[in-house]
């Protein structure tokens, strides 16, 4: 049953209080020992939360500045059942809870979409996104957006970096990771066991010596491997790659970041795939 008024706001007025600690705790990414998966996700600004409702997320508090309400209220409170827990902060305590340097004034709790190894791995011809080792939140955010509008089966990312469910990661998906399919590898070798016991055959993007998107065979079972800017791609992905693709780029150009180098491999990979290459 949706929340048709304001009166079940709960005014929050201290630091400490339980449900403020709450979206702190979830802010800094504090789970349950061995863990892999957080137990909730922190949803910022109207767009993400409206996105999580419409792909029927489980939401479980949302919180606003006086500001928030009067401008979003209005359209999210209807859509809140029951069981929503609904309150508002003054700025100072919001911002407590909130990584934007400008809040948005609003911000919600939710249980992060599941998926199953078997729903992950079940497309016959699925096609891949592994991003391994990546830092910055806003090129995993990218790449899960890309991977989605490119029509990318699932995405997998792999070893130590910054989380799928990293506040900045959501909001740089624009809510491409609340409906794409997505997993957690701790290590790239388990990814690879997975990967190749399932007959998909694996493509590293590499700054240089690979070959063009335009000669790499994408068809079939393919999973493309992006590595950071820094680093690259870890030696087991690159010893375990079929192929390796390249962007050709001006000599002046070092490299891509991983957001965009991998967009453009995903769009390169979906028109082969649609056979417009």
């Amino acid at each position: 049953m949706p929340v048709k008024s304001e009166s079940r706001l709960v005014q929050i007025r201290a630091a400490q209080h339980p449900l403020l600690r709450e979206f702190r705790q979830v802010l800094r990414g504090e789970r349950k020992p061995g863990a892999q998966c957080p137990e909730r996700i922190l949803l910022e600004g109207p767009r993400l939360i409206t996105e999580a409702l419409r792909d029927g997320l489980q939401l479980e508090a949302v919180l606003f500045t006086p500001a928030g309400l009067a401008q979003q209220g209005a359209g999210l409170l209807p859509q809140l059942s029951k069981h929503v827990a609904v309150a508002q902060a003054p700025d100072n305590l919001f911002a407590l809870a909130s990584d934007t340097e400008t809040p948005a004034g609003v911000m919600a709790l939710a249980r992060p979409p599941e998926t199953s190894v078997e729903k992950f791995w079940a497309p016959e011809e699925g096609f891949y996104l592994a991003a391994a080792g990546l830092q910055d939140p806003g090129n995993l955010g990218t790449l899960a957006r890309a991977a989605e509008a490119f029509g990318a089966a699932g995405l997998a990312r792999i070893g130590p970096g910054v989380g799928l469910w990293h506040p900045k990661t959501l909001r740089a998906s624009a809510g491409s990771l609340l409906r794409l399919p997505a997993r957690d590898y701790p290590a790239p070798e388990a990814w690879i066991e997975d990967a190749q016991a399932r007959g998909l055959r694996l493509v590293a993007a590499v700054p240089r010596t690979g070959r063009p998107p335009e000669a790499i065979n994408w068809h079939g079972r393919v999973a493309l491997l992006i590595g950071s800017e820094t680093h690259g791609l870890p030696r087991p992905l690159l010893r375990a790659a079929a192929e390796q693709v390249v962007i050709p780029m001006q000599p002046a150009v070092e490299s891509l970041n991983a957001g965009v180098a991998g967009a453009i491999l995903l769009y390169a990979a979906a028109r082969a795939r649609a056979g417009q290459l």
